[in-house]
């Protein structure tokens, strides 16, 4: 089997950082591995991607995987495979424990239960976000005294943690192939026992995925712990920084089981 990244670029011919280094890594695979087929490259902006929603004739022997934002990928997903939207994984039910979240977390799917679900809490703020869908533009924290709460089906809520730092775990068959900080303090570091422990007990996970951690005080003693924010499947996922050789095997599995996940889903 062979694969085509379709890799995203802007109208003007640049891209991402993170497309950028999606390019260098696999030429790199390729000149490395020169006895094996090649990787194969195309690309393609999002509005022509967007433009002609009629799916093609690939060769049976290629199997493509489109690299870009959300709104990329998913306007692949609905040309050549049907699919709508991809949806997030959120905290999976084997990291939604006490010992990981630090917090009380909960999907609801109105603005009264949601308000039902902070007075249980007793918290005055709650974080929130869609359930449904990857990217949405109301994720934040909201005072749910306020007449400014979302409404929406779906949607995931949380007590607020005081974060010290975030950090993303890159997982590539049950492996942390890189370990990546993104927001707060790099000095605060999440603790790698705890990680470990996480990956191993997320045993339903896909073969290649995302971890984000955090580093904050927890809720009762204020003492700093290391938490689940939420996992990813590895598609349109940020990499700050990380390009290691795993990363073209990294997307093809991701993209593959999205397409299989939401597949069946769909049926």
């Amino acid at each position: 089997m062979q694969y085509r990244f379709i890799i995203q670029k802007n109208r003007d011919g640049t891209m991402s950082a993170d497309c950028a280094t999606v390019c260098e890594v696999l030429k790199e695979q390729n000149w490395l591995h020169q006895d094996e087929a090649p990787y194969l490259m195309q690309l393609k902006t999002f509005e022509s991607m967007k433009r002609d929603m009629f799916p093609y004739l690939t060769d049976p022997g290629v199997f493509e995987v489109p690299v870009g934002s959300i709104e990329f990928v998913e306007a692949y997903l609905r040309k050549m495979y049907g699919i709508e939207k991809m949806v997030p994984l959120l905290v999976p039910i084997q990291l939604d424990i006490p010992e990981y979240l630090g917090r009380k977390d909960a999907l609801v799917s109105s603005k009264s239960e949601l308000r039902d679900k902070a007075s249980e809490w007793e918290a005055e703020e709650i974080f929130l976000k869609s359930a449904s869908q990857l990217k949405c533009d109301y994720t934040g924290v909201y005072d749910i005294r306020k007449d400014t709460l979302p409404s929406d089906k779906e949607m995931y809520i949380s007590e607020v943690l005081n974060i010290f730092s975030e950090w993303r775990v890159f997982v590539f068959n049950e492996r942390i192939a890189g370990v990546k900080h993104y927001l707060g303090d790099p000095w605060v570091m999440p603790d790698k026992s705890v990680v470990y422990q996480m990956v191993r007990e997320y045993t339903s996970c896909p073969a290649a995925y995302t971890l984000d951690v955090a580093v904050a005080a927890d809720l009762y003693s204020g003492k700093p712990s290391t938490v689940v924010i939420e996992v990813h499947p590895f598609v349109s996922c940020g990499l700050y920084g990380f390009e290691g050789k795993e990363l073209p095997k990294m997307l093809i599995q991701g993209f593959r089981w999205v397409t299989e996940f939401l597949s069946t889903e769909t049926i």
